[in-house]
């Protein structure tokens, strides 16, 4: 046992000391530190190639459902891995694969109340490399249209306890450098930057630890340096540049690796004792090719909850969506679940990876479209609105009996270019920085309990922010009832409607396909309140005059109920909400607001018709 041991030492580059002791179930403690023989071969065949003969574990080496995932066994994977003709040193790494040290901490003394303080981190070793097919460099047309390698970040290690993340990717990585023909077409077609433990200190000192420090924070989500400065969390400290070791080491390498520009990242945590597991992105990152590929293969596994999120501005995820970091269209976050065993976390790494085989290899679902139209709809003219506005230079907003109503732009332009309505040939420009237009408070649209509104609107850009089409949406002292605008970091259409004129209860449907593609689209939503027998209130979204309907075009992010709708003191505003701000870049027309609800019928017949034939009870043009 000695030798074997002394060999066992040996072979993680330690030595073997004389406080150093076998135990009865054959584990060779160290400490609170221990070594203990694990059995690769018993894994899936495309993990054995990269089989441990040792790992450094604690005595307590489980978290939840799986062993711990140390720092000795990232730097031990590393040098398995740095032999392999695919993997590369990142850009600013050594031939080692080390990107640089983080800062390391002093012992900490015992505190009061505590018998034990924590141990000495010394500074670990960063990581970095790069995994791709270097002499045969297939390449795949991206969603942007270039030609070249598909460029993905892997990320693990953020927050000390949460090593579920860290078996995914090691699961993810060990596919990506198997014989798999899948895994080879992908080094071909595709670039994985890996930086596979970014907090080395935390999960150092978390291993380690003799006692449950008594601020959880630094415990579970942060390491000393942090602590030291005030920060609780890893993951919210990614905009901070130079301050702390590690984000200086990662983020530098992440922009010199890609260039400032790659594709997707992934950053790993978990997991959750008592849900599934989530993975969370943007809606725009749930509509992409690789989401679209995950959800068709029920991966990483069919459990997984798929969430919307778009992340604090200074977590990983977010950072890398920016100009100062990666500029990735979709970024993610898993959160494994901890019902998940060893074995089932690895297999969720591979499913994931093959999520980008499916991409890469064109295998991936067409992304959603707007439902068909329904062929047995006959269109039907609607009554006369409450509200119009053509948006002409020389005709305001007017009445039901074509009162002219107060109705004033801001820093507002006009299209010059023929509409294709026979409503007139102007449109009012949102440049979406200061423009926008103010209705005041319209009796019949504040009073309305039920409610229909509808435009044409035309739009391009992608705001990482909500923008506002036609709103009476005040946030300060609550003032919110309903909202049509611009979802967060997409180009889908989104709807808003609350009954107490707070945010924490609210109807939220979403488009799943682009409304903003600059092409002009006929919008609308109709709300009718609920009654003795349906408590619930019904919101209908239109686009084009078809009805998009949960999992057929929309997505219902939030469906509290709204019996009726809050009666607001905020003003009607369009292109803004009623701060005002959060302006919307594009262009509208033909803005009409009914105090009823109207049928599909009805607004069929307002996406084929136009406001001006409406006005003069015109018969529709049968062609």
């Amino acid at each position: 046992p000695d030798e074997t041991a002394r060999q066992a030492v040996e072979s993680l580059g330690l030595e073997l000391g004389e406080n150093d002791y076998w135990t009865e179930d054959g584990v060779l403690a160290r400490g609170v530190v221990c070594l203990s023989q694990y059995d690769w071969a018993a894994e899936e065949p495309w993990v054995a190639p990269l089989q441990y003969e040792w790992l450094l574990q604690t005595k307590r080496t489980r978290v939840e459902s799986i062993p711990r995932y140390t720092v000795e066994m990232v730097a031990q994977h590393v040098r398995r891995l740095r032999d392999l003709p695919w993997v590369q040193p990142s850009a600013l790494a050594d031939s080692h694969l080390v990107l640089g040290r983080s800062q390391g901490w002093p012992e900490d003394k015992p505190l009061d109340g505590w018998q034990m303080g924590d141990p000495a981190v010394p500074p670990q070793k960063v990581f970095g490399y790069v995994i791709t097919d270097w002499d045969t460099p297939d390449v795949f047309q991206t969603d942007t249209g270039e030609t070249r390698k598909l460029r993905v970040v892997l990320v693990a290690g953020n927050h000390p306890v949460e090593m579920h993340g860290d078996w995914a990717l090691h699961g993810m990585i060990s596919f990506l450098v198997s014989d798999d023909p899948r895994a080879a077409t992908l080094r071909r077609k595709a670039v994985f930057y890996v930086y596979p433990m970014v907090n080395p200190d935390g999960r150092y000192l978390q291993v380690r630890r003799p006692t449950v420090s008594p601020d959880r924070w630094v415990r579970t989500r942060g390491n000393p340096e942090l602590h030291a400065a005030g920060q609780a969390d890893h993951n919210r400290v990614w905009t901070t540049g130079d301050r702390f070791s590690t984000i200086r080491l990662v983020t530098s390498a992440m922009r010199a690796d890609t260039g400032g520009q790659a594709d997707y990242l992934w950053d790993f945590h978990g997991g959750y004792p008592h849900n599934p597991g989530d993975y969370r992105t943007t809606a725009e990152g749930h509509d992409s090719p690789y989401a679209r590929a995950l959800e068709a293969r029920q991966a990483p596994y069919p459990e997984v909850l798929r969430r919307t999120s778009s992340g604090a501005p200074t977590m990983l995820r977010s950072w890398a969506m920016t100009p100062e970091g990666l500029n990735v269209p979709y970024s993610f976050t898993f959160e494994p679940g901890c019902q998940l065993d060893k074995r089932g976390i690895l297999r969720a790494g591979k499913a994931l990876a093959l999520g980008f085989y499916d991409v890469v290899s064109g295998q991936a679902p067409p992304p959603p479209g707007p439902p068909e139209p329904d062929p047995d709809l006959v269109a039907r003219q609607p009554m006369a609105p409450v509200l119009t506005w053509r948006f002409q230079v020389d005709c305001g907003p007017q009445g039901l009996a074509g009162e002219p109503l107060p109705g004033q732009v801001h820093a507002g332009q006009w299209s010059d270019e023929p509409h294709f309505t026979d409503s007139g040939n102007q449109a009012l420009v949102l440049d979406g920085s200061t423009t926008y237009a103010d209705l005041g408070h319209p009796t019949a649209v504040v009073e309305a309990r039920s409610l229909t509104v509808a435009a044409w609107v035309r739009g391009s850009a992608r705001p990482s922010s909500t923008r506002y089409l036609v709103s009476r949406w005040q946030t300060r002292a609550n003032q919110r009832t309903w909202a049509l605008v611009q979802h967060q970091g997409t180009r889908s259409l989104n709807v808003l409607l609350t009954p107490t004129g707070s945010f924490a209860r609210r109807k939220n449907y979403v488009s799943t396909f682009p409304v903003f593609d600059g092409n002009w689209r006929h919008v609308a939503f109709t709300y009718q309140p609920g009654d003795d027998s349906e408590q619930d209130g019904k919101l209908r979204v239109f686009v084009d005059g078809v009805e998009l309907r949960d999992g057929a075009g929309l997505e219902i992010l939030d469906d509290d109920p709204v019996p009726e709708l809050f009666l607001a003191t905020a003003p009607l505003l369009v292109g803004a909400w009623t701060e005002p701000g959060r302006f919307f870049p594009g262009e509208i027309d033909e803005l009409a607001i009914w105090n009823s609800s109207l049928d599909p019928a009805q607004i069929k017949w307002l996406a084929e018709n136009s406001l001006l034939r409406l006005e003069n009870r015109d018969t529709p043009d049968p062609a």
